[in-house]
């Protein structure tokens, strides 16, 4: 704030603090990020002092945790600017978002959201900036990513750009990490090997009428009453047999968010879709029959490919998974809602 001439929120430091920064005494130039949510939290919540590391960011992230629980939105904010040092560095310019921090005319929480977005927004930028020397993939590593919201908005920014997102798995993404030096190593590993694409089917004859059925599977607002780490569900727009839906899986505070395409071919097949940037194939078909038996034959595709490793872990795909446990799950959300047809 003394840099730039705005007037640090009170109760005001000491003015031989003020003296050291003026003198450079116990005040050198960082890049760290960590820093840089230092400084926010100061400004946003007032941290002034602490008693352990990181406190001031993990207040930071749990004020903008809250304004997301209480359904505040983050004001639009001008864009960081971007640009080269003498050294040909990319380089961030904090100076518009310090001045946004600092106006107390917006809740605590929009302002630590509007904080954490403006530093994934900022990243991406860099990206972006980046593509045209052939950078596909984007390793994010450093201890501000312990940081579970910068994370996930991170990661979703530079998905919707078509950026491949690598994050630490085998060793911390913070100082620990770091002093391993393998981090540019696994990155590379993972950008050359890519994630395989998860292929699962599962066929199963229930006691209820098909067209019911049916029903209850083009109820895309109902998956996360009864399929495991389904978070959310909301259908943005329905043009007859067609319709959107923008959905919401993961585990915890971590989640993948992305849109869906539904072609609902009533009453014999269900084929889910998307072309969001987080997915390079997403398949997910439901398709119903009568049985001879009685009741329905219901069977199950699920084809999924992600573009990043980190996306794959949000939504909880791996090779555990079985299109049995979906149909299982299935099953148990019908029996609630329907009643059996004979024969079962």
């Amino acid at each position: 704030c003394w840099e730039i001439g705005v007037r640090l929120p009170d109760p005001q430091p000491d003015a031989l603090v003020r003296q050291a920064w003026e003198r450079g005494v116990n005040a050198p130039w960082t890049s760290a990020a960590g820093r840089l949510f230092d400084a926010a939290a100061a400004l946003v919540l007032g941290v002034r002092e602490v008693s352990y590391e990181g406190q001031g960011p993990m207040q930071l992230e749990a004020a903008a945790r809250d304004a997301v629980a209480a359904g505040e939105r983050a004001r639009p904010i001008a864009p960081v600017r971007l640009y080269r040092d003498a050294t040909g560095v990319l380089r961030l310019d904090w100076q518009s978002l310090i001045e946004q921090l600092v106006h107390c005319n917006v809740s605590v929480g929009q302002r630590a959201l509007e904080f954490h977005r403006a530093i994934a927004r900022g990243l991406t930028a860099q990206a972006r900036a980046l593509r045209s020397e052939g950078v596909t993939h984007v390793g994010l590593g450093g201890g501000v990513f312990q940081n579970a919201l910068l994370t996930e908005l991170a990661c979703q920014e530079l998905a919707a750009e078509g950026f491949d997102v690598s994050l630490c798995e085998q060793v911390p993404c913070n100082d620990g990490g770091r002093v391993l030096r393998t981090g540019h190593r696994v990155c590379g590993a993972h950008c050359i090997t890519g994630l395989p694409m998860l292929s699962t089917q599962a066929e199963r004859r229930l006691p209820y009428d098909g067209t019911a059925l049916f029903d209850l599977a083009a109820d895309v607002e109902g998956y996360p009453f009864f399929l495991p780490g389904w978070i959310e569900a909301h259908i943005e727009r329905r043009d007859g047999e067609r319709c959107e839906a923008m959905q919401s899986v993961g585990f915890g505070p971590m989640r993948l968010r992305f849109r869906t395409q539904a072609l609902l071919r009533r009453p014999a097949r269900i084929e889910i879709t998307s072309d969001d940037a987080q997915f390079r194939h997403l398949n997910f078909t439901w398709r119903f029959e009568a049985s001879p038996a009685g009741g329905s034959r219901v069977a199950l595709l699920l084809e999924i490919e992600l573009r990043s490793r980190f996306s794959a872990t949000l939504a909880g795909v791996d090779g555990s998974h079985r299109g049995g446990d979906i149909l299982r799950a299935f099953e148990g959300h019908a029996r609630q809602r329907l009643q059996p047809t004979g024969g079962s």
